[in-house]
């Protein structure tokens, strides 16, 4: 029996700045202009939990996976704004 895994990758693209996110479901966001080739990453890893903010957000939500969504874009925006794009 082959054991399945399913992994979710989110992409977020500033299509003003060529930027985009990619969260493969870790702990880190990757920022780049192409996949694959990451110049910053953003952390999103819960120490004390062992997972990522985004799981623990998501948890109690009545629609975790929207929670989701909705925490990735923010972050991705708060990016922008604090690197001036």
């Amino acid at each position: 029996m082959t054991e399945r895994t399913d992994v979710v990758e989110l992409v977020y693209r500033d299509t003003d700045s060529g930027v985009e996110f990619t969260w493969h479901g870790g702990a880190y966001i990757d920022i780049g202009y192409s996949p694959g080739e990451a110049f910053d990453v953003i952390n999103v890893w819960d120490e004390g939990a062992q997972r990522s903010t985004f799981e623990l957000i998501a948890e109690d939500h009545y629609r975790p996976f929207r929670a989701i969504l909705e925490a990735f874009e923010a972050r991705c925006r708060e990016w922008l704004g604090n690197e001036g794009f």
